[in-house]
């Protein structure tokens, strides 16, 4: 793990993705990210090392401007697979989460919609710093006359079960009359459940053999959110976003759009689902 915390730091010295070649230290480290092994590496000639950097560079770290020495870290870490055990599947699961918040503020740009986020127990304006999709709790923001309030894990109190915690909640509120109690969420009631737009779980889990587990999981978690709203005549929109999706799990997911039993879903690492995905959730 302190192998990838140098790592960032060392390329934090480089003022643009393409700078990254010139930093000799790292150039190993850039081989690791791009997936290329050290088994593999005896067979790849400086050619062949070159285009596998460069293509990295061109399709994971230059899309992500600012924030490319993470992204590095990302892909070094996924490089080192089970070694990180749980802490692996900790960054994988953020990463999700973190693609989706950074695509949500790069709409809110686009759009040219005011929004604050969530943080430090308090709501802030967006500022120069370049962490917020990190950072960031929740967003807000106005549409049509209205409050627009979306919350990452939160507490829905009236599921049943264990699994009450969602992934993503947005809620046809002003962020001020969402409040909170320390660290403890205080979202909209059973007898508020008009207020819910929309409900959403992520599974950041890369590997294709997890697939279908992933999916059972996540299928478990929207019957529940489903159950708990059947007695509302209008019912909140429900979406699924996964990263790794095989082809007997999209069949099950576009069996459910079919029926409207999920309402959207996505591939997360597919950035053309990913803006569509945010472009939908910013629109209801």
């Amino acid at each position: 793990m302190n192998k990838a915390y140098i790592l960032k730091n060392e390329a934090r010295k480089a003022d643009s993705p393409q700078d990254l070649v010139r930093l000799k230290e790292i150039y190993p480290a850039l081989l690791k990210a791009s997936m290329i092994s050290a088994k593999a590496e005896k067979y790849f000639d400086e050619i062949n090392s070159k285009e596998a950097i460069n293509m990295l560079i061109n399709e994971y770290l230059e899309p992500k401007g600012d924030n490319f020495a993470d992204e590095l870290t990302y892909r070094y870490l996924l490089s080192e697979g089970d070694s990180f055990g749980g802490h692996m599947r900790n960054v994988i699961g953020n990463m999700s989460e973190w693609n989706l918040k950074s695509m949500l503020i790069s709409a809110f740009e686009l759009y040219e919609i005011d929004y604050h986020y969530y943080h430090n127990n308090k709501w802030n304006p967006p500022d120069s710093q370049s962490d917020i999709y990190r950072k960031a709790k929740g967003f807000a923001w106005s549409k049509d006359d209205s409050g627009r309030t979306l919350m990452f894990n939160i507490n829905v109190p009236f599921l049943e079960g264990n699994g009450k915690n969602v992934d993503v909640c947005l809620y046809n509120c002003h962020h001020k009359n969402f409040s909170f109690r320390g660290k403890k969420d205080n979202p909209p009631t059973n007898s508020e459940k008009e207020l819910y737009l929309c409900l959403g779980e992520l599974k950041g889990g890369i590997d294709p053999a997890g697939s279908d587990e992933h999916w059972k999981t996540a299928n478990e978690a929207i019957s529940r959110i489903r159950k708990a709203f059947s007695d509302q005549k209008k019912r909140p929109a429900i979406f699924f976003a996964g990263a790794a999706i095989v082809e007997t799990v999209a069949k099950q997911m576009w069996s459910q759009l079919e029926s409207g039993e999920l309402t959207n879903a996505a591939n997360i690492t597919n950035k053309d689902h990913l803006s569509s995905l945010c472009s939908w959730i910013i629109s209801l």
